[in-house]
């Protein structure tokens, strides 16, 4: 626990390694990730957990969230011509100008 004094008064503040405390998922929250994991081809399925555990990094969510919308098949995310979604431009699979 960190202590900050300020004029108001004391207020405690917890520190995790520096890393965003997070909120413990709840055991719906856990089930339902379990059920779309198994959704998931198995060669995707590290992917998805570090996706949902929030140690990938952007470019490996993005992946996890486009490999979700096709079901898996990486032909279909290079060939995705849904300009109007927000991660288009950052999609796995392709190369852009």
């Amino acid at each position: 626990m960190i202590t900050v004094t300020r004029r108001s008064g004391t207020h405690r503040e917890s520190e995790l390694s520096g890393a965003k405390r997070q909120k413990s998922p709840s055991r719906i929250h856990i089930d339902k990730i379990q059920q779309r994991r198994l959704i998931y081809p198995a060669k995707y399925r590290k992917v998805y957990d570090r996706a949902v555990t929030g140690s990938a990094s952007p470019r490996t969510a993005i992946k996890a969230m486009c490999i979700e919308c096709f079901g898996g098949s990486a032909s279909e995310i290079a060939g995705c011509t849904d300009i109007a979604c927000p991660l288009y431009m950052y999609r796995p699979y392709t190369c852009h100008p």
